[in-house]
């Protein structure tokens, strides 16, 4: 996506790109890479430009907090998601 996209959609009320994300994973952890690192809030000259500047830094070799940490998604996640959000689910009115 391009950053322009982004933030045009950002500027709306109620957006956020990673939902599809954290809906993943808590329905699907499997298909999630984690583990535990330490991570600190940085700076990036590359995304100074945009009026950004800060980051997230994820690395072992570095100082900071440890976070669990999700570096990447299966392959399989957008097939499984698309699916489940297709499939008509019963819902059942008992109280």
């Amino acid at each position: 996506m391009r950053v322009a996209i982004l933030q045009e959609a950002q500027s709306g009320k109620g957006f956020y790109p990673f939902d599809a994300l954290a809906v993943g994973y808590v329905t699907m952890p499997d298909l999630f890479s984690c583990e535990i690192l330490p991570a600190r809030i940085g700076f990036s000259i590359f995304l100074e430009p945009f009026g950004v500047g800060h980051d997230l830094e994820v690395a072992q070799d570095i100082k900071g907090s440890q976070v669990y940490y999700c570096s990447d998604v299966d392959r399989r996640f957008k097939d499984r998601l698309i699916q489940s959000l297709i499939t008509p689910r019963r819902v059942s009115n008992d109280v």
